[in-house]
């Protein structure tokens, strides 16, 4: 027959028990508290991943492909953009300048496309130009600048390809 009268080992059991279950509750609550209190920018990373995306859409083998660049619409739908994301969400600007070798000193345009906000141009110069607390809300914006070639008339041409792209999105 057992002896069950002797039940203080249980309340030490009992005792530790909650100390250790509440250490764990402590720690688990405090790590999701410091985890959502950080905030994280992701906004430059952004800007240069559509920066990227961009330019890997447009430049195959070494050439720019101009017929991506007929109309925003085609432009969004061969490179995989939505029109929703780009445009309608106010968040991302992505802009587009291709210029002839022969023109650089002129600064003559040979074929622009503008996408998105663009009040996000005006931000990212005001960001770059102050350092203050104010300008932490401003968009980032991200710049590449890739010498292509293109075929006008099947005429084979030299050109420089700008790409401006933007993004102001809060997590």
């Amino acid at each position: 027959m057992l002896n069950l009268s002797n039940k203080r080992g249980e309340e030490i059991i009992f005792f530790w028990f909650f100390i250790i279950f509440l250490a764990v509750g402590v720690t688990f609550g405090a790590t999701i508290s410091v985890f959502n209190s950080s905030k994280t920018d992701i906004r430059l990373l952004e800007s240069e991943i559509l920066a990227q995306k961009v330019a890997n859409c447009l430049i195959r083998d070494n050439a720019l492909d101009l017929n991506l660049l007929r109309s925003k619409e085609e432009f969004m739908e061969l490179c995989g953009l939505e029109e929703k994301i780009i445009d309608k969400s106010g968040h991302f600007y992505i802009n587009l300048t291709i210029t002839r070798i022969e023109d650089l000193e002129s600064k003559k345009v040979f074929k622009n496309l503008d996408l998105g906000n663009n009040d996000l141009v005006m931000q990212c110069s005001l960001k770059e130009a102050s350092d203050s607390d104010e300008s932490i809300n401003l968009g980032i914006c991200s710049y590449r600048r890739v010498y292509v070639n293109f075929l006008t008339n099947n005429k084979k041409e030299h050109g420089v390809l700008e790409i401006t792209t933007g993004a102001n999105t809060k997590l």
